[in-house]
């Protein structure tokens, strides 16, 4: 190993759910890699979530059991006065990382000048699952290099995704990034709250506050962390899959969310934390949220809804669209517009799902699974082109050529401007 050994400090906010979590730390405890801890941030669990950390009796684990339900930002926020030294990721109760993924990191981080580093989201659904993607795995290559990592500018990812040419997993969210954590001191020094996680969707806060306050960041083109999905998993609230307009108000009540209307939108929930943002940042209001480009998205997400449904959605959008337009003059009306044709080159990374076997039912096999497929059709070029998601794939080649935008404006021409 290098001779400066990184010290990573992994928050792990949890409730109810000691099952999975028991599979999250397994990752962890198997890590080729020692200088670590782990943060439990037990929030007033029931299940004897507790007394099972306890017995686990690891000298690198410290718990805090918040006794009386927290908001998921303010649950995550006592986690970083833990964090003195070092690197800061969250990860769920139900996630987990890779083998070595903190070996790989450290030498990486021994070797580059960088206060953040990403990794690609590579997914397991859980066997636990009511779904047909229960045991699924979603690995993802790097389409258009060989390097093992990939460094972005901060400024133009975040302008991307204001813009709505990228959803805001293009931006290194803290759950899926280790952060320096002197980054994030600065960031709550900058606040008149010294909060750092000051809004109710934490994770999509987090990537764009810090693309905000960085200039650069670097993207792990290999697995490191595993995003699971299981059936108590907080991600599939904001869906809008068997959900109703009331379902999407709850939604939106349970995560503080109260400047976009109730729509099931991931698109238009960036919103929420930017709002906050711009609030916090005057320098963030220079980047232009363009109205045209999200309905287009919007009615895309609930294209498939119910029909009754669709009516109120649609009428909640373009009230709101109207409304959020009158925020910018004739100049960035302007701007907005001549950016619906402005070529993007983007990076890309083309997915293989693999149904495993069912013998694997938690997130430490998968996260061995993955790594190794990973690694295999990695080596076997033939056999992952055979793999490889298709529709995914075909998109990617118009993205790496700045055409994807453009193609996806003129196609969707009439829903823009009706």
């Amino acid at each position: 190993m290098p001779h400066n050994n990184i010290f990573f400090n992994i928050i792990v906010p949890t409730k109810n759910r000691k099952e999975t979590l028991k599979y999250t730390l397994q990752t962890i405890d198997a890590q080729d890699y020692d200088n670590y801890k782990i943060i439990i941030l037990d929030n007033n669990s029931s299940d004897g979530t507790e007394d099972f950390v306890k017995k686990c009796n690891n000298k690198n684990i410290i718990y805090e059991n918040s006794n009386k339900d927290l908001p998921m930002n303010e649950n995550w926020e006592r986690g970083l006065k833990f964090c003195e030294k070092g690197f800061v990721t969250v990860i769920g109760d139900d996630d987990g990382l890779c083998p070595n993924a903190l070996y790989e990191l450290n030498i990486f981080l021994n070797n580059n000048e960088t206060e953040i580093i990403s990794w690609s989201p590579n997914c397991y659904h859980w066997l636990n699952l009511d779904s047909k993607k229960k045991n699924d795995v979603e690995i993802y290559f790097a389409s258009n290099t060989k390097n093992k990592f990939s460094k972005f500018d901060s400024d133009i990812i975040l302008k991307r995704i204001i813009d709505m040419s990228s959803l805001y997993l293009a931006s290194p969210m803290i759950y899926n990034s280790f952060v320096d954590i002197n980054l994030i001191k600065r960031i709550k020094f900058k606040k008149k709250n010294n909060v750092f996680f000051s809004n109710g969707i934490p994770d999509v806060y987090s990537g764009l506050i810090l693309l905000l306050n960085s200039k650069k960041f670097y993207v792990a083109n290999f697995p490191i962390g595993v995003a699971g999905i299981s059936k108590s998993s907080l991600g599939a609230i904001l869906s809008k899959k068997i959900k109703t307009p009331d379902d999407i108000k709850k939604s939106h009540k349970y995560f503080s969310i109260n400047r976009v209307p109730p729509i099931p939108s991931y698109y238009l929930c960036i919103l929420e934390p930017f709002g906050e943002i711009c609030e916090e940042f005057e320098e963030a209001r220079r980047y232009l949220v363009n109205f045209y480009r999200l309905k287009m998205r919007v009615e895309q997400e609930i294209f498939n809804e119910a029909p009754e449904h669709k009516k109120f959605y649609k009428k909640e959008l373009n009230l709101f669209i109207t409304e959020f337009k009158k925020k910018y003059n004739f100049i960035q009306k302007l701007k907005i517009f001549y950016n619906l044709l402005e070529i993007n080159f983007s990076a890309t990374y083309d997915r293989i799902i693999l149904k495993l076997d069912n013998n694997i039912d938690n997130i430490d096999d998968a996260s061995v699974e993955i790594l190794n497929k990973f690694n295999y059709f990695s080596t076997h070029e033939i056999q992952k082109k055979e793999k490889l998601d298709k529709n995914l794939y075909y998109t990617n080649i118009l993205r790496r050529l700045g055409l994807y935008n453009i193609f996806l404006t003129i196609f969707k021409i009439k829903k823009i401007f009706n």
